[in-house]
């Protein structure tokens, strides 16, 4: 599972985010200082150009397949490594997820409602 997230639902999430002009602009507010202030300019014309570089000829699954994967893996379990305790796989999800929480990013929802 973590190598499914780490070479395909990092790169699908940053390709949706890259692709939305609002999600851009509020990445630029949580980096903040002057390269959030770049990101936040450059928004309009890099959600044109840059969801046609990120993931280039790979086979990515769509945000919600990947969803998908990861309740699956953790089934009807609290955490994704199993067991009482939150493992070093579920410190990985939550460490790719946080950063897209915080900007309040459209994949997130998509990922888990479709």
């Amino acid at each position: 599972v973590e190598r499914v997230i780490t070479s395909g639902l990092m790169i699908a999430l940053e390709k949706r985010t890259a692709g939305s002009m609002q999600d851009l602009c509020s990445c630029g507010g949580l980096l903040g200082g002057g390269m959030g202030c770049m990101l936040r300019s450059a928004s309009c014309c890099l959600c044109c150009v840059a969801p046609k570089k990120i993931g280039a000829g790979r086979d990515l699954l769509s945000l919600k397949e990947y969803g998908d994967a990861l309740v699956k893996h953790m089934g009807s379990g609290q955490f994704l490594g199993g067991g009482d305790a939150p493992g070093v796989l579920d410190l990985s999800v939550f460490g790719l997820l946080e950063p897209f929480v915080r900007a309040n990013c459209g994949c997130i929802p998509e990922l888990f409602d479709g």
